[in-house]
């Protein structure tokens, strides 16, 4: 959560977050929503100097931060 807090002005919205372990391993995946103004190549570079922080400081952890929209930038058919 401090890291999250820490970066919580490169996004917009926190969406979900899950956790999961396996034999010693620790699988995170980060659900975060970006602006849509923000560039798709700015948006990777904060993706992975959290995911970098993020495996460093939990260890033996694989972290995916993936990018996810609001229900209100959802089609609608």
């Amino acid at each position: 959560m401090k890291e999250l807090a820490e970066h919580f002005h490169n996004y917009k919205q926190i969406h979900e977050i899950k956790s999961r372990q396996s034999g010693g391993s620790i699988y995170v995946d980060i659900f975060l929503e970006f602006g849509p103004d923000q560039l798709m190549g700015d948006v990777q570079d904060i993706m992975d100097l959290m995911k970098s922080s993020l495996e460093i400081q939990i260890p033996k952890s694989s972290v995916n931060i993936i990018t996810s929209r609001g229900r209100d930038n959802l089609c609608r058919f």
